[in-house]
């Protein structure tokens, strides 16, 4: 199995153990809620009961994020043809060969990943996040995402060529950036309940 296959699967796995961990983490609230107040109450009462604004430009600027991330995440695995021949962005040859061609593979995948980069930024307003944490993610993530996107454009560029510096810096970027987007969620769920 290729490495990138592998490494493909380790950013499901982290993202996947994020949206997991946020699920105990309301759990173990409501267990303790619960105990303490000794009744019964349903997720939607507790949801209500944790949120906590984290502010609309956090939260655009976290929605934009979780978009470009997917958009990311998809230049990086089909604008490197070596890592899914029979599925890559070259296949489509009109889409590949048009002046807009990035432009359109990147629309599409918002538009395909929309639920998940509307839906997932939701997780933030049940966690504590400080203004440093947030002006990290801010400036960071964004910046981190945009770097790999210049990656795998750089590796679509120079097909049939490869590059296994920039596709692997490129993954990099990608990586960081998945771990400061889930910053909240870990340090929320290590750090116990508030």
């Amino acid at each position: 199995m290729r490495h990138e296959i592998i490494l493909l699967a380790l950013l499901l796995f982290i993202l996947a153990l994020g949206l997991s961990l946020h699920r105990v983490y309301l759990g173990r609230i409501k267990a303790r809620v619960m105990e303490t107040a000794g009744s019964d109450f349903g997720e939607e009462d507790l949801k209500s009961i944790l949120h906590m604004p984290q502010g609309s430009n956090f939260n655009t600027a976290m929605l934009s994020c979780w978009s470009l991330y997917f958009v990311a995440l998809v230049f990086l695995y089909f604008l490197t043809p070596q890592i899914f021949p029979s599925w890559n962005y070259f296949r489509l040859s009109t889409v590949a060969s048009s002046y807009f061609g990035p432009i359109i593979l990147a629309s599409g995948t918002v538009v395909i990943t929309g639920a998940a980069a509307f839906n997932i930024p939701k997780i933030y307003r049940y966690y504590e996040i400080g203004k440093d944490q947030k002006e990290m993610m801010v400036i960071l993530v964004p910046v981190l995402l945009l770097i790999s996107l210049a990656c795998s454009l750089y590796t679509g560029i120079i097909y049939p060529d490869t590059n296994i510096s920039f596709w692997n810096l490129g993954y990099a970027a990608l990586f960081l950036g998945q771990m400061l987007l889930l910053l909240p969620v870990f340090s929320g769920f290590a750090g116990g309940m508030r």
